[in-house]
């Protein structure tokens, strides 16, 4: 290929001749008077977009949170008993999170070998002094090595081959009543309290997401997702209701049911013999700061019936089940 340099100011170009000398060449042979844009005659649909969870929920308002946030900022009478532990310590916001669901992405469960997959996201995420390493590395282990309830097994029981990490998805959105989808999230959330989410009354184009971690038990297709969420400088802070709240507070529950119809779908796709009935285990949320084996505590678990798969596979096609 013929490329040249050219400097302009301070920004270097780079100018294909080739291309230069076929626009010259057809430029000389045609009459400007030639030259007539064309007309658009076609539509643009506007209300086609790329959505996912977050943009879905994006100006909810989690009051009961933030009030909580609040009086931990104001608490005057000292510091719990326990908050010098690291899964305590440890800042919140996004620089946490982010280092705590780089490390175990890259982890393998069974044999996490931390020297190596720690030095890269403490680099870039954690602003941790090297003392506390050792700390980090054993609250890690001890996520790993957490019982998983009602299946019984441990993170560090799976092998690398029954796991998914960081699994993108998109599946199409066809006229989908965010009406219909509240009602759904009502009735799996079993309460007559009315839910609002903001946006459109109709979603059309695609969802897409990522799933943290998709695993298999036994021939059971699980999805969980880690939080790094601070509720409390107390294992007892993370006990099975406080989770709970925690996941419809921050609609946690709306996300992990569109994670499960993008799992349905996909084993639906790509397994020939697969029967939700079957097939499908269910969602673990994993709270990593009250994950400690014995505890009893830092791990939300549901399980999804194939109905509510099959009335969310007829929602986001535009047709409510029956």
């Amino acid at each position: 290929e013929l490329v040249t340099t050219e400097s302009v100011g301070s920004r270097l170009i780079e100018v294909d001749e080739v291309e230069v000398g076929w626009v010259s060449r057809h430029s000389e042979t045609m009459d400007g008077d030639q030259l007539k844009a064309s007309n658009f005659y076609g539509e643009i649909d506007r209300n086609w977009r790329l959505s996912s969870f977050s943009a879905l929920v994006r100006n909810v308002s989690h009051g009961r949170l933030d009030r909580r946030e609040q009086d931990e900022l104001t608490d005057e009478t000292g510091v719990e008993e326990g908050a010098t532990e690291i899964r305590f310590t440890l800042p919140k916001g996004a620089d946490a999170g982010n280092l705590l669901h780089d490390v175990l992405e890259h982890c393998d469960f069974g044999n996490p070998e931390w020297t190596v997959v720690l030095p890269e996201p403490l680099m870039r995420f954690g602003r941790l002094d090297a003392r506390d390493e050792p700390a980090l590395i054993g609250w890690l282990q001890e996520c790993l090595d957490t019982v998983l309830p009602t299946i019984g097994i441990r993170l560090s029981d799976l092998a690398w081959e029954l796991t998914l990490r960081e699994s993108s998805f998109y599946f199409p959105l066809e006229q989908v009543s965010l009406n219909a989808l509240v009602d759904t999230l009502q009735q799996h959330r079993q309460t007559d309290a009315r839910i609002e989410l903001p946006d459109h009354h109709t979603l059309t184009g695609m969802m897409h997401g990522y799933i943290d971690l998709i695993f298999e038990h036994q021939g059971r297709y699980f999805v969980a997702d880690y939080k790094s969420t601070h509720l409390g400088n107390r294992l007892t802070d993370y006990n099975y209701e406080a989770l709970q709240n925690n996941n419809e507070e921050h609609f946690y529950d709306l996300q992990y049911l569109i994670y499960c119809l993008a799992l349905h779908r996909y084993l639906s796709t790509n397994k020939q013999d697969y029967d939700p009935e079957q097939h499908f285990g269910g969602v673990y949320y994993l709270y990593l700061r009250g994950m400690k084996p014995g505890s009893n505590s830092g791990v939300f678990h549901t399980a999804i019936s194939t109905g509510l798969l099959q009335e969310l596979d007829n929602l986001f096609t535009g047709r409510e089940a029956a």
